[in-house]
Protein backbone atom coordinates (compact mmCIF):
# COMPACT_ATOMS: atom_id res chain seq x y z
CA UNK A 1 0.00 0.00 0.00
CA UNK A 2 0.91 3.67 -0.69
CA UNK A 3 1.59 6.16 1.84
CA UNK A 4 0.51 8.91 -1.58
CA UNK A 5 -2.63 9.72 -2.03
CA UNK A 6 -4.80 8.15 -4.62
CA UNK A 7 -5.19 11.10 -6.63
CA UNK A 8 -1.60 12.08 -7.25
CA UNK A 9 -2.01 8.27 -8.78
CA UNK A 10 -4.85 9.22 -10.64
CA UNK A 11 -3.43 12.33 -11.71
CA UNK A 12 0.28 11.00 -12.76
CA UNK A 13 -0.73 9.49 -16.19
CA UNK A 14 -2.56 12.58 -17.32
CA UNK A 15 1.37 14.08 -17.48
CA UNK A 16 2.51 11.70 -19.75
CA UNK A 17 6.32 11.70 -18.80
CA UNK A 18 7.74 13.81 -16.37
CA UNK A 19 9.86 15.05 -14.27
CA UNK A 20 10.65 15.47 -10.53
CA UNK A 21 12.37 18.30 -9.01
CA UNK A 22 12.77 18.11 -5.64
CA UNK A 23 14.12 20.82 -2.89
CA UNK A 24 14.44 20.89 0.54
CA UNK A 25 14.18 24.17 3.52
CA UNK A 26 15.98 24.11 6.73
CA UNK A 27 14.98 27.71 8.33
CA UNK A 28 15.01 28.91 11.96
CA UNK A 29 12.40 28.99 14.50
CA UNK A 30 11.49 30.80 17.18
CA UNK A 31 13.05 33.81 19.03
CA UNK A 32 16.20 35.12 17.48
CA UNK A 33 17.84 34.81 21.44
CA UNK A 34 17.87 30.95 20.72
CA UNK A 35 20.17 30.98 17.82
CA UNK A 36 22.28 34.05 18.89
CA UNK A 37 23.49 32.11 21.48
CA UNK A 38 23.51 28.76 20.61
CA UNK A 39 20.92 27.66 23.36
CA UNK A 40 19.30 25.19 21.71
CA UNK A 41 18.10 26.89 18.75
CA UNK A 42 15.07 25.25 16.74
CA UNK A 43 14.11 24.55 13.49
CA UNK A 44 11.66 23.39 10.94
CA UNK A 45 12.26 21.43 7.90
CA UNK A 46 10.50 20.80 4.85
CA UNK A 47 10.72 19.20 1.24
CA UNK A 48 9.08 20.69 -1.80
CA UNK A 49 7.65 18.85 -5.13
CA UNK A 50 6.85 19.86 -7.97
CA UNK A 51 6.23 17.43 -11.11
CA UNK A 52 6.40 18.95 -14.67
CA UNK A 53 5.30 16.95 -18.35
CA UNK A 54 8.27 16.57 -20.41
CA UNK A 55 5.46 17.08 -23.00
CA UNK A 56 5.79 20.06 -25.71
CA UNK A 57 2.79 21.08 -24.12
CA UNK A 58 3.66 20.92 -20.42
CA UNK A 59 2.86 24.58 -19.75
CA UNK A 60 -1.14 23.72 -20.18
CA UNK A 61 -1.43 20.33 -18.88
CA UNK A 62 -1.36 20.39 -14.48
CA UNK A 63 1.51 20.93 -12.52
CA UNK A 64 1.31 18.99 -9.38
CA UNK A 65 3.17 20.86 -6.27
CA UNK A 66 3.69 18.74 -2.91
CA UNK A 67 5.01 20.44 0.49
CA UNK A 68 6.23 18.02 2.83
CA UNK A 69 6.85 19.70 6.45
CA UNK A 70 7.91 18.61 9.96
CA UNK A 71 11.11 17.65 8.55
CA UNK A 72 12.94 18.29 11.73
CA UNK A 73 11.08 15.49 13.28
CA UNK A 74 13.17 13.03 11.48
CA UNK A 75 16.09 13.79 13.96
CA UNK A 76 17.36 15.92 10.87
CA UNK A 77 20.22 18.77 10.93
CA UNK A 78 20.24 20.21 8.04
CA UNK A 79 19.00 21.37 4.47
CA UNK A 80 20.62 18.41 3.70
CA UNK A 81 18.42 16.24 4.81
CA UNK A 82 15.54 17.82 3.74
CA UNK A 83 17.33 17.81 0.21
CA UNK A 84 17.55 14.01 0.72
CA UNK A 85 14.19 13.75 1.89
CA UNK A 86 12.39 15.43 -0.86
CA UNK A 87 14.62 13.10 -3.34
CA UNK A 88 13.32 9.89 -1.50
CA UNK A 89 10.03 11.38 -1.98
CA UNK A 90 10.72 11.54 -5.27
CA UNK A 91 11.85 8.21 -5.34
CA UNK A 92 8.78 6.93 -3.84
CA UNK A 93 6.76 8.39 -6.49
CA UNK A 94 8.75 6.70 -9.37
CA UNK A 95 8.42 3.25 -7.07
CA UNK A 96 4.27 3.35 -7.66
CA UNK A 97 4.52 3.62 -11.45
CA UNK A 98 5.56 1.21 -13.94
CA UNK A 99 7.68 1.19 -16.92
CA UNK A 100 7.91 5.42 -16.92
CA UNK A 101 10.88 7.01 -17.45
CA UNK A 102 11.89 9.48 -14.42
CA UNK A 103 14.14 11.73 -13.98
CA UNK A 104 14.69 13.60 -10.86
CA UNK A 105 15.92 16.95 -10.78
CA UNK A 106 17.57 18.74 -7.39
CA UNK A 107 20.14 21.41 -6.60
CA UNK A 108 22.05 19.61 -4.16
CA UNK A 109 24.90 18.11 -6.33
CA UNK A 110 26.42 16.40 -3.17
CA UNK A 111 23.06 14.54 -2.53
CA UNK A 112 23.41 13.48 -6.24
CA UNK A 113 26.52 12.53 -5.97
CA UNK A 114 26.46 10.25 -2.97
CA UNK A 115 23.56 8.52 -4.61
CA UNK A 116 24.91 7.85 -7.60
CA UNK A 117 28.20 6.16 -6.08
CA UNK A 118 26.36 4.26 -3.81
CA UNK A 119 23.71 3.06 -6.48
CA UNK A 120 24.40 -0.40 -6.46
CA UNK A 121 24.60 -0.77 -2.59
CA UNK A 122 22.38 -3.45 -0.58
CA UNK A 123 23.57 -2.10 2.67
CA UNK A 124 22.26 0.45 4.70
CA UNK A 125 25.40 3.03 5.42
CA UNK A 126 26.55 3.21 8.83
CA UNK A 127 27.57 6.78 10.44
CA UNK A 128 27.05 8.27 13.58
CA UNK A 129 25.41 11.52 12.09
CA UNK A 130 21.65 11.23 11.53
CA UNK A 131 21.22 13.25 8.32
CA UNK A 132 23.09 9.65 6.69
CA UNK A 133 19.59 7.43 7.74
CA UNK A 134 18.04 9.05 5.45
CA UNK A 135 20.38 8.88 2.75
CA UNK A 136 20.64 5.59 3.17
CA UNK A 137 17.04 4.86 3.18
CA UNK A 138 16.70 6.63 -0.15
CA UNK A 139 19.89 4.35 -1.44
CA UNK A 140 18.30 1.31 -0.25
CA UNK A 141 14.76 2.40 -1.92
CA UNK A 142 16.08 3.15 -5.46
CA UNK A 143 16.01 0.16 -7.67
CA UNK A 144 18.95 -0.20 -9.75
CA UNK A 145 16.74 -1.88 -12.35
CA UNK A 146 14.59 0.57 -13.03
CA UNK A 147 15.20 3.66 -15.18
CA UNK A 148 15.68 6.85 -12.94
CA UNK A 149 17.58 9.30 -13.35
CA UNK A 150 18.98 11.65 -10.38
CA UNK A 151 20.47 15.11 -11.88
CA UNK A 152 21.29 18.47 -10.78
CA UNK A 153 19.64 20.60 -12.94
CA UNK A 154 21.11 22.85 -14.98
CA UNK A 155 21.45 26.60 -14.60
CA UNK A 156 18.83 28.09 -16.77
CA UNK A 157 15.55 29.76 -16.68
CA UNK A 158 13.69 26.69 -18.50
CA UNK A 159 11.40 24.06 -17.71
CA UNK A 160 14.07 23.01 -15.01
CA UNK A 161 14.36 26.28 -13.49
CA UNK A 162 10.50 26.05 -13.25
CA UNK A 163 11.10 22.88 -11.13
CA UNK A 164 12.86 24.54 -9.02
CA UNK A 165 11.23 27.16 -8.10
CA UNK A 166 7.69 25.74 -7.56
CA UNK A 167 9.78 22.90 -5.51
CA UNK A 168 11.24 25.66 -3.14
CA UNK A 169 8.22 27.51 -3.08
CA UNK A 170 6.66 24.30 -1.86
CA UNK A 171 9.52 23.78 0.58
CA UNK A 172 8.28 27.04 2.39
CA UNK A 173 5.22 26.04 2.54
CA UNK A 174 4.05 28.49 -0.22
CA UNK A 175 2.62 26.85 -3.01
CA UNK A 176 0.39 23.27 -2.75
CA UNK A 177 -1.28 21.71 -5.35
CA UNK A 178 -5.34 20.71 -4.66
CA UNK A 179 -4.62 17.28 -5.82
Amino acid sequence: MSWLPSELLVALPQLGPFTIFTDGSWSPTGTSHFHVTGNSPTFHGAAGIAIISDLPNWKVLPIIVLHVGNGQELGSTSAYSMEVLGIHIGLSVESQLSDTMITICTNCQSAVKKLQINRYRTTALHTKTRDFSLLSASILHRNPNRNVNIKAEAALWTREMWGNHLSDKAAAGVLISPI
